[in-house]
């Protein structure tokens, strides 16, 4: 219990973005990854909320959850119950929402539809700068090109501590029993090996304990 006393948020799944009553955007995220970081952390002592997007996973036992949808309930959820020690933010939640959200069905009218998006609110940094910050505030990179530049680069303008950068695309990634990991910190860069994502939470959650031992 090397982590007793220690309140974790972690995020989970993807988020979804309503267009209208029957339609929306989301992603091929699992949720895999996050549920598997949150049993570890709580495994390992740490009182911790998950709050999930929607997953077909089987909903954790020893840990409170929260089910969300859009990246605003994502956010709400959050905010609403800072402070806490660590914040990891995992899911995989939509850049973009739709600005107008239609009422009823969209009718199939036209040989084409125009929808116009509006950027979600940038949850990660909101949290690295928010008066109650965590200790420990913990990102999620997923990218399909240039890796730890652009992750790197992620880090820097989200003000979190560590980003967490692997490659997706059509057949990597979401979906996978594997991932490939950079760790990525201000100064420092770590390329783990290929291994399965119960591997890489435990390897989190000893970095985590190793940081607040230090602390």
């Amino acid at each position: 219990k090397l982590l007793s006393g220690l309140k974790v948020i972690i995020t989970a799944g993807p988020s979804v973005e309503r267009i209208d009553p029957v339609r929306f955007i989301s992603n091929y995220s699992t949720g895999v990854q996050g549920y598997e970081l949150a049993n570890n952390l709580s495994d390992y002592g740490a009182d911790t909320l998950l709050i999930s997007g929607p997953t077909q996973l089987e909903k954790p036992k020893n840990l409170k959850i929260i089910n969300v949808e859009s990246c605003e309930e994502f956010y709400n959820q959050i905010e609403s119950r800072l402070p806490c020690d660590i914040f990891i933010s995992v899911a995989a939640i939509s850049d973009w929402k739709i600005r107008r959200y239609s009422k009823n069905k969209i009718k199939k009218k036209l040989d084409k539809l125009n929808l116009e998006f509006v950027r979600n609110e940038d949850i990660l940094n909101k949290i690295s700068v928010h008066p109650n910050r965590p200790n420990l505030v913990i990102g999620f990179s997923a990218e399909t090109q240039d890796l730890v530049i652009n992750s790197t680069k992620k880090l820097n303008q989200k003000k979190c501590d560590w980003i967490i950068a692997n490659e997706v695309g059509e057949k990597i990634g979401f979906g996978d029993v594997k991932n490939k990991i950079s760790f990525i910190q201000e100064n420092s860069l770590e390329n783990w090996p290929s291994m399965n994502k119960s591997q890489i939470a435990k390897k989190i959650t000893k970095k985590i304990v190793n940081f607040f031992k230090k602390k």
